[in-house]
């Protein structure tokens, strides 16, 4: 809740999180959307790209 709401009071439509697992880094882009929509509408940030891009020289770690 707080990235997004960072997201809100700085007017971001990208933000870029970092996670120790791939797997985590998946599970967080597939429920930001669902979280977003818990906010208080006047608290929602602005459309959100939400996506997941792994460093392909790291992946092989996770």
């Amino acid at each position: 809740m707080s990235v997004l709401k960072a997201a809100h009071e700085h007017d971001l439509t990208r933000l870029l999180t970092y996670h120790q697992r791939v797997g985590a880094a998946q599970a967080f882009a597939e429920t930001l959307p669902d979280t977003a929509r818990r906010l208080p509408f006047d608290q929602q940030p602005p459309a959100l790209c939400v996506g997941v891009q792994v460093n392909v020289a790291l992946a092989r770690f996770s």
